[in-house]
């Protein structure tokens, strides 16, 4: 994500996702990339826009191109 030019943060400390997203929210972070277990077994992450609550699952290799999507859109 780095190397497309995103911005990138990592929540720095072991958390419950609600104390995550209201840091990331703080933060004015649009985006978030959760990535649990079951994300980790199917190869996935799961993206969610925060000023929406919109969320999907999709390959690692396609959020760079769902952020710009969504961006131009």
């Amino acid at each position: 994500l780095r190397k497309a030019g995103l911005r990138v943060d990592l929540y720095p400390t072991k958390a419950k996702l609600k104390k995550q997203f209201k840091y990331a929210n703080s933060l004015g972070i649009p985006w978030i990339i959760v990535i649990g277990p079951d994300e980790a077994s199917e190869g996935t992450v799961r993206l969610r826009q925060l000023s929406t609550g919109d969320q999907q699952n999709l390959p690692l290799d396609e959020v760079v191109t769902a952020i710009g999507s969504a961006q131009s859109a």
